[in-house]
């Protein structure tokens, strides 16, 4: 293949970049977060999350790899170029979004968030009667990576766990019981913990209103690491003033960030955090190392020609299935 131009827009250590240029030898690499007008002009190929401006810019361009796995951004409202190759970073995030769901499911059982709250007033008080995840019903909507390592963590406390996916095939060792969008119905009543691991799509914006909320087990845990407009906020709000949820984690909003005076803020059983259960850099060194690692797995195929992984679907709002 000819020689490309690969304009960088992620943090990179040295090493990183010694992969990157390994992986497709002959390309020519800028590594610049703030890139220029000519530099976007140049790109073939850009690693990042660039504007709808500096796409337009970028009028060379031929593969978009985004270090994110959430791809609304560019599939909402956004005028994605034909003929541009778009990748998102797709199994990057199951181990650090997995342990955040472990960790707030754990703080809002055992009242840590209460006793913080506490502390911050300078407090000593028993917060009384805590709950253990041993043994609950744990019902996962999403189960790719992230889901998937979910319910492996959840199984460690004897959990039950159900899955929502797209196409139900082979029932993995991790999961007891799986089911397509259609039968959430019947899931949310049986579940103890919901974990909400769907992507913002048509058929998933509002998906958690007052009405599915209403169907949940009184006392039920309800977590979203996914995306913000796939729950009802005010119905959020209202299920955990009314006590019909035991609590709530939310890594996302909808709106997003979260307003001052927002209602949500003032829910004492829930936890709210600003989008960093799956961040990029600066977080989880592992995650890091993954993304690093899928992008130059890309760029070798890229160089060779090999269809690339994690290849997205611009219409459905999700990858489409991995190249073998």
């Amino acid at each position: 293949m000819e020689s490309k131009t690969v304009l960088v827009m992620v943090p990179m250590r040295d090493d990183d970049k010694k992969k990157f240029e390994a992986a497709a030898p002959g390309f020519y690499f800028i590594y610049n977060e703030a890139p220029t007008d000519d530099e976007l002009g140049r790109a073939h190929i850009i690693i990042g999350e660039p504007s709808q401006e500096m796409m337009n810019t970028a009028g060379r361009l031929e593969w978009l790899q985004i270090s994110w796995a959430g791809v609304d951004d560019y599939t909402k409202g956004f005028d994605f170029p034909k003929n541009v190759f778009f990748t998102n970073m797709s199994g990057a995030f199951g181990q650090s979004i997995s342990e955040y769901v472990l960790a707030m499911i754990l703080s809002l059982y055992k009242k840590m968030h209460l006793y913080r709250d506490q502390q911050n007033r300078e407090v000593w008080e028993d917060c009384g009667r805590e709950v253990s995840p041993v043994g609950k019903t744990v019902l996962i909507t999403g189960v790719g990576n992230v889901g998937g390592a979910v319910a492996a963590l959840m199984k460690k406390f004897d959990c039950t766990t159900l899955g929502i996916t797209m196409f139900v095939g082979k029932i993995p060792e991790y999961m007891d019981e799986m089911y397509t969008l259609d039968a959430l119905d019947d899931l949310l009543p049986r579940a103890d913990i919901i974990v909400n691991c769907l992507p913002s799509t048509d058929k998933t914006k509002g998906l958690f209103d007052a009405k599915r909320i209403g169907l949940m087990k009184t006392g039920a845990l309800f977590v979203n690491v996914a995306r913000g407009d796939v729950a009802d906020t005010m119905a959020l709000v209202d299920a955990l003033h009314s006590g019909k949820l035991f609590g709530a984690a939310v890594d996302v909003t909808d709106p997003e960030p979260l307003p001052k005076g927002h209602p949500l803020w003032k829910c004492k059983n829930a936890v709210i955090t600003p989008h960093i259960s799956g961040g990029c850099f600066g977080h989880l060194v592992e995650t890091e190392n993954k993304i690093i690692e899928l992008c130059a797995e890309n760029l070798s195929r890229y160089a060779g020609g090999k269809e690339l992984l994690n290849e997205v679907d611009i219409i459905a709002g999700y990858k489409k299935e991995e190249p073998q």
